[in-house]
């Protein structure tokens, strides 16, 4: 298989493509972006599996190193924190298009705080810049 191209038959293809269209919408604004993510962290992730099953790990042990490098850098998502936060402000849910398009507005709120700003003393201050684009 050529490690190149999108491929459905790829199942850490699929399954990457599958958690950003659930969680990271927001890659989807630039398909080139998409395609390089989908495929490079398929391609590590089949690498990682490789590995840990040639230094002798089980089958289970190799599966999860390789969906700790899929994921990697992904758990913090911007548009299900928005999402979350509006239904939480409104007591209504808003669609990953409306939530894309709160994140492009605030893409350097985000960045201010960085991934682990969930839970974090920071939380409240990005809240609280956050609450003026969620009307």
């Amino acid at each position: 298989m050529d490690t190149n191209k999108l491929s459905v038959l790829d199942k850490y293809q699929k399954r990457i493509f599958d958690y950003i269209r659930d969680y990271h919408p927001q890659i989807f604004i630039d398909k080139e972006e998409l395609k390089r993510t989908v495929i490079s962290r398929a391609n590590s992730a089949q690498e990682a599996y490789t590995k840990a099953i040639l230094r002798g790990e089980n089958d289970v042990e190799a599966r999860y190193e390789a969906n700790q490098v899929l994921h990697a850098f992904l758990e913090f998502s911007p548009c299900a924190y928005i999402k979350e936060f509006y239904e939480e402000l409104h007591h209504e849910e808003i669609d990953d298009e409306q939530a894309v398009s709160i994140w492009q507005k605030t893409e350097d709120i985000f960045e201010n705080y960085g991934m682990d700003v969930e839970g974090s003393d920071a939380e409240d201050r990005l809240r609280d810049e956050l609450l003026p684009f969620m009307q």
